[in-house]
């Protein structure tokens, strides 16, 4: 990971946000030559909150390990069928409550 003195952050922020803001990059921030921040995109942000959500599962992450190595062995189910086949519940879904049923 790259390193950026705050006071060179301080002189370059808007290119520095540019590129941060572009990639999936992180900087650290120094201060005296100390870590004391990381700089990184919304998105970057995003992604890791969305993950620490998905782990915070109670199973999740050994269920994801079985998922992957199903997918390895070519067993499961094609995410195109999973996709189709949810499509179709939610159209069905609607048509249902249209009709009143």
């Amino acid at each position: 990971m790259n390193t950026i003195a705050l006071s060179d952050l301080r002189t370059n922020l808007p290119t520095v946000i540019d590129k941060i803001a572009d990639g999936l990059d992180r900087l650290i921030v120094t201060v005296s030559g100390k870590p004391k921040a990381i700089l990184m995109s919304l998105e970057e942000a995003e992604i890791i909150d969305e993950t620490a959500e998905i782990l915070s599962v109670p199973g999740a992450l050994k269920e994801i390990k079985e998922g992957w190595k199903e997918a390895r062995q070519g067993k499961g189910t094609p995410l195109r069928l999973s996709i189709n086949c949810c499509i179709w519940r939610k159209s069905s879904m609607r048509r249902k409550n249209w009709v009143g049923n």
